[in-house]
């Protein structure tokens, strides 16, 4: 996991539990790669990822 990934990232790798690592490290670069394309769309920055707790 990357040191300066938001909470919510952070969480939702806690959350997957004891997948396979391979299978983590692809599911937060889909995040991450969403993120970076939902702030290059119009009305998209800032664009804040919430933890709702």
């Amino acid at each position: 996991m990357a040191s300066n990934d938001p909470v919510i990232f952070q969480e939702f790798r806690e959350a997957l539990g004891t997948r396979d690592p391979k299978t983590i490290a692809t599911y937060l670069s889909t995040m991450r790669d969403y993120v970076t394309w939902l702030t290059a769309q119009p009305g998209g920055t800032p664009f804040h990822l919430l933890s709702e707790r």
